[in-house]
């Protein structure tokens, strides 16, 4: 007889494990569907803002100087938003997207001192 509890004990636990791992399958199919279905945000940019960082760029990637074509390119933030860049015009720049990806979140320091400095600025007028 005291066989028979722990075999229910079991039976209730198996039963939960395969509702929870058909709920977090259930989950996880959702998320792919809502990615495909609401991409993550990503700014438009004004095709002015592009079209005058091509001119000021000749045309050149701002990464590896080799040519450009517009609408394949990627908008990259010269100081990243994850190191405290904003969409400040003089914050971007046209760039390949393999020299963008490889970039990543890295920052030149020469850039980043401008940027720091002119935020001061401004904020203190």
């Amino acid at each position: 007889m005291s066989s028979c509890p722990s075999n229910l004990a079991d039976r209730a636990r198996k039963l939960a494990e395969t509702k929870r791992r058909k709920v977090d399958e259930a989950v996880i199919e959702n998320s792919k569907l809502y990615r495909e279905i609401v991409p993550p945000k990503t700014p438009i940019w004004h095709s002015a803002v592009i079209s005058e960082l091509y001119h000021e760029q000749n045309g050149l990637c701002a990464l590896c100087c080799d040519s450009l074509v517009l609408g394949e390119h990627h908008v990259d933030h010269k100081i990243p938003v994850s190191r405290g860049g904003g969409n400040e015009r003089e914050n971007l720049q046209l760039t390949h997207p393999k020299c963008n990806q490889s970039k990543g979140n890295k920052v030149d320091t020469h850039d980043l001192h401008h940027y720091i400095k002119d935020e001061v600025e401004k904020r203190n007028l």
